[in-house]
């Protein structure tokens, strides 16, 4: 009871520390699931940034291009829209240069930036791509990072081999999905 009254107090007066010891919580159980170490984690989050840094320093590919930069494990996913090969090919050098990076997949397309409407929809494809992974009872979704562009799925994650065909079955039926890619690294 007494912790109750303390945290409502906290609460009601608008301090933070009850939220950041339940944030913790949260931040742990996540951690808990993914087979990355937690510095492994913020390597690839510093990964992501650093790229997307390189990539904005280029004016032509920051106003001419829609580039994702996705890092897992320390493997990197460039997907999106470049106008030229030449941009493309820009892109992947610029990636190449950060540090850590193991291996780098280039699964930029040649072609104008996708609409708004597409980059939704292909929003909503991974929402629903993660729903069916978590509802597999043979693939685990806090091991599979997922992306979408343009209707083709990109899986990463480090898993065993049949966690990784159930992950590519259950985004395969998801309607509008057009293609599965795989980026895994496996555990067995």
């Amino acid at each position: 009871m007494i912790f109750i009254l303390v945290f409502l107090s906290f609460f009601l007066s608008g301090c933070a520390v009850p939220l950041l010891l339940f944030g913790g919580v949260a931040t742990t159980a996540v951690i808990s699931g993914d087979p990355r170490t937690a510095g492994t984690m913020l390597e690839d989050e510093g990964i992501e940034m650093n790229v997307r840094a390189s990539l904005n320093a280029v004016p032509e590919i920051r106003n001419e291009a829609h580039i994702n930069v996705t890092s897992y494990n320390h493997v990197v996913l460039l997907s999106g829209e470049a106008p030229s090969a030449a941009m493309r090919n820009r892109a992947e050098t610029n990636a190449k240069k950060i540090p850590s990076v193991r291996r780098l997949y280039n699964q930029i397309v040649i072609a104008q930036p996708s609409s708004f409407f597409t980059r939704s929809l292909d929003s909503f494809i991974t929402m629903q791509v993660k729903a069916r992974i978590s509802e597999s009872r043979f693939a685990n979704s806090n091991m599979t990072k997922v992306v979408t562009e343009n209707g083709v799925v990109f899986l990463i994650g480090i898993l065993k081999r049949v966690e990784a065909d159930a992950a590519a079955e259950a985004a395969r039926v998801v309607p509008n999905v057009v293609k599965v890619m795989r980026a895994f690294e496996y555990l067995d």
